[in-house]
């Protein structure tokens, strides 16, 4: 029986101690490199990379998040907002006139963010009636159109106003169209954006 605590002793002796000629994990070896990166570069593999905004992550390999705000824009009829972007210093739209006759937008607003946008076009953009000689825009389709406006909020919640002219199709006159004034009118909406 003591021959037998011996053997177990030796036994478990040997499974606890460790060897010290026994190396299971080769140690971890530091890189040598030939060349330094100078700030604002770092090393990655065997070369130099720009890193910029000092993350320690080479910039062509970083991924850049564009910046998205969520728009609702609604508009009631005869026009559509096709889509809306809102900056720190601007709103900018897309309208969409679904109807055949003619509008000149004259005014644009946002009454809760005290933005109002009058809008003129040069003479060189007018087209003339041959017999009232009332002058007026281009037919409007689809625009993109800027409103400058300060947003100072991470949330727009806000009622808008378009204030138009609208003119017929045009009539045939001698060589050309003849545009006759139908009705000036309002149309609203409301714009949502978180930013």
């Amino acid at each position: 029986m003591k021959e037998i605590i011996i053997i177990c002793l030796l036994f478990i002796s040997s499974c606890v101690t460790p060897s010290e000629d026994l190396n299971l994990v080769p140690p971890i070896a530091e890189p040598k490199s030939d060349f330094v990166c100078n700030e604002p570069y770092i090393q990655v593999g065997s070369e130099c990379c720009l890193d910029q905004n000092k993350n320690k992550i080479c910039d062509r390999d970083e991924i850049i998040e564009e910046e998205n705000n969520i728009v609702e824009c609604n508009l009631i009829n005869p026009f559509t907002c096709r889509y809306a972007k809102i900056e720190d210093n601007k709103i900018i739209i897309s309208l969409k006139f679904l109807n055949p006759e003619i509008a000149f937008i004259k005014t644009i607003s946002f009454p809760s963010l005290d933005c109002t946008v009058h809008f003129n076009a040069p003479e060189s953009e007018w087209i003339k009636d041959p017999l009232t000689d009332y002058s007026y825009i281009l037919p409007l389709k689809e625009t993109e159109l800027e409103i400058p406006c300060e947003i100072t909020e991470d949330y727009v919640n806000t009622d808008w106003e378009i204030s138009y002219i609208i003119y017929d199709d045009g009539v045939p006159y001698n060589d050309g169209l003849r545009y006759l004034y139908d009705k000036e009118d309002k149309t609203y909406g409301t714009l949502l954006a978180e930013l």
